[in-house]
């Protein structure tokens, strides 16, 4: 069977070509599998993120809302208790009450 040494070289040649097939098959087994677990995480991060992004979403419409009701509250409490909107009236009127200043020479 083994008439020189040339042929047990091709024999371990050929089970070590074996052996590494069998591996090569195995690594891209796992390499799959991992490559499948890392896509359901994504997935389950997208899901989380998105429905975290929906809760924002809908805390910021009812805030919105309620800001839009404070200010006609505001406007007619103001009203109310008479303090109106006398923003830039205010400032013209104090500037005419200021007693001259004197000039410096």
């Amino acid at each position: 069977m083994f008439d020189t040494s040339k042929d047990i070289l091709y024999i371990v040649l050929a089970f070590c070509s074996v052996w590494l097939t069998i591996f090569l098959c195995w690594a891209l087994y796992y390499f799959a599998m991992t490559m499948k677990n890392a896509n359901e995480v994504i997935s389950e991060i997208r899901d989380k993120v998105h429905a975290i992004v929906k809760a924002l979403d809908y805390i910021q419409e009812k805030l919105d809302f309620v800001s839009g009701g404070m200010h006609f509250m505001s406007k007619y409490i103001n009203q109310y208790l008479g303090l109106g909107d006398k923003g830039g009236d205010e400032d013209e009127e104090d500037a005419d009450n200021d007693p001259p200043r004197k000039k410096r020479k």
